[in-house]
C-alpha cells in the first residue's frame, strides 16, 4: 500500500535507501558491502584482480608456449603439417597474450583513473578518463579479434563457414569503428563548446 501523492512522488516516510532491507525494491547490501562499493578500498580490490587475472594468464601462457615448442621439437614430424600444427598453436596463443595485454591495460588504466595519474607511462598509455581508457580497450580487441581470424584461416579446410565468421567479425569491427568514431566527433564538439 502506497502513499504515493499525484505527481508521482514518495512522502519522505517511503524514500527508498539503498541497503535498506524494509524495501524490496533496493538492492540489500552488508554495512561490509557498502564500504567496498563506496570505498576507493573497493577501487583498489578491482585493480589488483584485474592485475592478478592478467599475471596469472600471462604465466599460464609461457608455461603453455614452452610446453608447446618442447612438444614440436620432440614429438612432431618436421613437415608442413607439423608446421602448420605449431603455427596455429602459435597464434591461438597470441590470442590470450593480447587478452593479457588487454587486462594490464585494464588494470593500469584503472590505476590511473582512480588512485595515481601521474604515474610514468608511454604516451598512448596515458589514460585521463574513463574514454581513453575504453579506446585503449577496442583498440587491443580489434588486434585481438584480427588474429583470431587468422587462426581460422590457417586452418580453413574450404567449407563456407569461415565466410560467415569473417562476416561476422567484419561487422564487429565496422560497428566499433563507427562508435569509436562518432564518440570521439561528440567529445570533441563537447571540447568546443
Amino acid at each position: 500500500m502506497s502513499n504515493q501523492q499525484p505527481g508521482g512522488q514518495l512522502d519522505e516516510d517511503e524514500t527508498l535507501h539503498w541497503g535498506d532491507p524494509s524495501t524490496s525494491d533496493a538492492p540489500v547490501l552488508g554495512h561490509f558491502s557498502r564500504i567496498v562499493v563506496m570505498t576507493p578500498f573497493g577501487i583498489t580490490l578491482s585493480i589488483v584482480g584485474v592485475a592478478i587475472s592478467c599475471f596469472v594468464l600471462l604465466v599460464y601462457c609461457l608455461i603453455v608456449l614452452a610446453k608447446t615448442i618442447h612438444h614440436a621439437f620432440t614429438e612432431t614430424a618436421f613437415d608442413l603439417e607439423g608446421a602448420e600444427h605449431l603455427a596455429v598453436e602459435l597464434i591461438e596463443l597470441t590470442d590470450f597474450f593480447l587478452l593479457g595485454m588487454v587486462l594490464y591495460v585494464v588494470a593500469l588504466g584503472m590505476y590511473q583513473l582512480f588512485i595515481k595519474p601521474d604515474i610514468p607511462v608511454p604516451g598512448w598509455m596515458r589514460v585521463s578518463s574513463l574514454n581513453d581508457l575504453k579506446s585503449q580497450i577496442i583498440n587491443v580487441v580489434v588486434v585481438l579479434l584480427v588474429v583470431t581470424f587468422l587462426a581460422s584461416i590457417i586452418t580453413w579446410n574450404g567449407d563456407e563457414s569461415v565466410i560467415y565468421f569473417g562476416g561476422a567479425l567484419g561487422i564487429v569491427i565496422v560497428s566499433v569503428s563507427v562508435y569509436t568514431l562518432a564518440h570521439n566527433r561528440t567529445e570533441h564538439e563537447r571540447g568546443l563548446e
